[in-house]
């Protein structure tokens, strides 16, 4: 694990090194200002990497001269950065030195404290990236990876090497070592790995009193990650690897309880969609369509197959986002696996569906019917008292509720939405309504018969 601490001056930095920091954020303010050459020097013969901080709370780091982060790197600094960067400069600094992002720039809520989410759209190059991200606001409130998440993925997908944790130095009154193991298990959690932690102080800030500060939140820290002893260039030397694309399908049951499982009557049917796409081996995620090659967008719409227990039945084909559905019809009773082959290669997660025989209705009342379009749909009284209802040629289906001795349902469309009424019990009007292939719950209309 990288472990570090900033600063605007530093005391004695082999003692920083002997307590496991690796990396040295020297502060300077923006605008091109000039970086001491000794700190460099100093980091080299303690064996910590020199790391300069120089954009920060709204100053920009350069002065908007490509030389001025060659020089940098001709001086022997490993990494430049900061909050405050633009794109311009981030491609400047990577076109000679590793790029460090320490978060956002005030974002509200912390949900996109990254400057991958807020300026820079460009995939990593160069000699690579590393953001180490804000956990504070400016209330002193802690983040964690519900807010943090977001910006976390979005540097993994853009190809930063080194995702780690920021500290403020005001936290400690705020907040607790554990907090921030917490925090960097929830990456790894996640499929991310936690690179570092480090305290931040900016300006006016002496490194070895933070650490001195910090000193037991090291420790722990320590505890569970032993520090690397590897510097920062040495950590990022060789090209950053290009992220790998992997075919992979998506599929669900609609209307089901679960996406993968269900239980339907014989004569019904059920629908099921799914997405056709690419997986992206750095964030787990799809791969957005314009990162795709021409060959892996045109796999997008190449039809896909359903299987049923291993054999080919239908074929649909996917919209140019990869999108898909279809509809199944019931066999004969029983436990039927299904799942989509893709045009890549790739399977869909199996889905069960036990197909139950149809059920058999004894009704008490007058049959009330419906008819719109292409369906027929038929209301009876079973003799259990509850609503039953069968569409065209499907099962009886049963809706429930308790219907008052010696009435029977009315159905009936209201603003294009299937409706059925009935008295129940408690002698009130009783409805429910048909969305899609969902029914609502019962409701009653508030009119009560005397």
């Amino acid at each position: 694990m990288v472990y570090f601490v900033s600063g605007d001056s530093y005391s004695d930095l082999h003692a920083l090194r002997s307590g496991g920091i690796i990396d040295l954020h020297y502060v300077i303010h923006g605008g091109g200002s000039s970086a001491p050459a000794q700190v460099v020097a100093d980091c080299n013969a303690a064996g910590l990497s020199p790391v300069l901080n120089n954009g920060n709370d709204g100053a920009a780091g350069w002065n908007g001269s490509d030389s001025y982060n060659a020089n940098l790197a001709a001086q022997g600094w490993h990494a430049v950065g900061g909050e405050s960067e633009q794109a311009a400069e981030i491609d400047s600094i990577m076109s000679h030195l590793i790029f460090l992002d320490y978060g956002g720039e005030g974002t509200g809520g912390g949900t996109n404290d990254c400057v991958w989410c807020q300026t820079h759209s460009a995939p990593v190059h160069g000699f690579g990236a590393a953001s180490y991200m804000e956990t504070y606001d400016s209330a002193t409130n802690f983040w964690g990876w519900n807010v943090l998440s977001q910006g976390v993925k979005s540097a993994k997908a853009h190809g930063v090497k080194e995702i780690g944790i920021c500290v403020g130095t005001w936290m400690i009154n705020h907040s607790s070592a554990q907090d921030y193991i917490n925090l960097a298990q929830a990456y790894e959690a996640n499929g991310i790995t936690c690179a570092g932690i480090g305290v931040w102080g900016g300006y006016g800030n002496n490194a070895n009193n933070i650490y001195n500060q910090f000193s037991s939140w090291f420790k722990a820290w320590q505890a569970v990650w032993p520090p690397t002893n590897v510097t920062m260039k040495n950590r990022f030397s060789g090209p950053t690897p290009t992220p790998a694309h992997i075919p992979h399908i998506w599929c669900g049951l609609v209307g089901q309880s679960t996406l993968y499982t269900g239980t339907q009557p014989v004569g019904t049917t059920v629908g099921t969609s799914g997405m056709q796409g690419w997986l992206d081996t750095a964030t787990q995620d799809w791969v957005p369509a314009t990162n795709l090659t021409a060959a892996e967008k045109a796999a997008l719409i190449v039809p896909v197959t359903l299987l049923q227990n291993g054999v080919a039945t239908k074929t649909a084909t996917p919209d140019a986002n990869g999108n898909f559905s279809a509809t199944i019809t019931s066999p004969n009773a029983g436990v039927v696996h299904y799942n989509w082959k893709g045009n890549t290669g790739d399977t869909g997660r199996d889905m069960a569906i036990t197909w139950t025989p149809a059920k058999t209705v004894t009704t008490i009342s007058e049959m009330a019917v419906v008819t719109s379009g292409a369906n027929t749909d038929k209301f009876v009284i079973g003799s259990d008292n509850a609503v039953w209802w069968k569409r065209n040629t499907n099962a009886w289906v049963s809706l429930g509720g308790i219907a008052y001795a010696g009435t029977m349902p009315t159905a009936a469309y209201i603003n294009n939405t299937l409706n059925v009424f009935v008295v129940g019990t408690d002698r009130a009007i009783w409805s429910k309504n048909l969305t899609g292939t969902a029914w609502s719950k019962w409701a009653s209309v508030a009119f009560t018969l005397q």
